[in-house]
């Protein structure tokens, strides 16, 4: 779960919390009242980087972004990858998400478009309009 002070106060907490995926509660420390937002657990998350190893050591250059809390909140992450490296390439590396979050890797050489890949290709407006537009 997370803890959010931003939305006391909004018809959003009674809402969610009939839902049952909001639940408001007595802050341990200080006594205020805090909302604790129940964590989202995707049954799959895609993620596409610019390398990878096969066992799914993953690098993303440039912003990074949710990736990594989706790979570990996901129950199958699959990485899709612009280029797979051989292992020795993390060694001494922090990979942007560890191979124990992954459980398929996918080469996939442009793998991002219609979308941008930092450093790699621009995004395409124009077919990103003509995706949404139908």
């Amino acid at each position: 779960f997370m803890p959010v002070r931003g939305v006391l106060g909004s018809d959003l907490v009674a809402l969610h919390e009939r839902a049952g995926t909001w639940k408001v509660v007595s802050d341990p420390f200080t006594g205020e009242d805090v909302v604790l937002v129940r964590a989202i657990v995707p049954d799959v998350a895609v993620i596409h980087c610019h390398r990878a190893d096969p066992s799914g050591n993953a690098e993303i250059l440039g912003p990074v972004y949710e990736d990594e809390f989706k790979a570990r909140a996901a129950k199958v992450t699959i990485i899709t990858a612009e280029e797979i490296v051989d292992e020795d390439y993390f060694r001494g590396k922090r990979p942007s998400i560890h191979s124990e979050h992954v459980t398929a890797v996918v080469h996939a050489p442009g793998g991002a478009k219609p979308t941008g890949m930092y450093g790699l290709y621009p995004a395409d407006f124009e077919a990103c309009w003509e995706l949404v537009s139908g």
